[in-house]
């Protein structure tokens, strides 16, 4: 019986010896998004109190095996004891998966395909003076975290892009040039 049960054991640790043997050839998933590739931040949206603001990003995985980027969420640096005129609500779409409920939808990434990430950025201001409040803001860093599975494991990154205060400016001012050619 003992003989028996060295023998299950044995097999046991051969098989998972092998399907990491396996593994290994196929390699592995290394999913990538490319935050110094992406777009300016753009005004999308104007409203009375507020500006929406979108940038744009590629993502691949660069890998050899399928891999699946489970969730993808962007988290705003911008406290309140920093700069407390603006408040901003974030969220992470794919490039034609767009969405109104902040719901990022999971996507098969194969090996050597990508796609692109939209970064959408809501400033609501807190105060009457909307203009001088948009223009004081500071450069904002806004943290994008995505959760990857592959046939190894399951993990949690993060990449930084920053929304700069040009770029606001900039979007106050096309604004502008837009209510001009009106």
């Amino acid at each position: 019986m003992l003989e028996f049960l060295c023998f299950v054991a044995a097999l046991i640790v051969l098989a998972v010896v092998a399907f990491k043997l396996y593994c290994i050839r196929l390699g592995k998933s290394v999913p990538v998004i490319y935050t110094d590739r992406r777009t300016e931040f753009k005004a999308t949206e104007f409203k009375e109190k507020s500006m929406t603001v979108a940038c744009e990003m590629p993502y691949m995985n660069t890998g050899k095996v399928l891999c699946t980027m489970m969730d993808c969420f962007a988290r705003v640096q911008l406290p309140q004891e920093q700069f407390k005129g603006v408040r901003i609500l974030a969220r992470v779409e794919r490039e034609g998966e767009r969405r109104d409920d902040g719901y990022f939808e999971a996507v098969l990434m194969p090996a050597q395909k990508g796609g692109k990430l939209i970064v959408t950025l809501d400033l609501e201001v807190q105060n009457d003076d909307v203009l001088e409040t948009l223009l004081a803001m500071p450069d904002v860093n806004v943290d994008i975290f995505y959760q990857i599975v592959d046939k190894e494991s399951l993990y949690i990154d993060k990449r930084r892009i920053v929304l700069t205060a040009r770029e606001v400016r900039e979007a106050i001012e096309a604004k502008g040039a837009m209510m001009d050619n009106d």
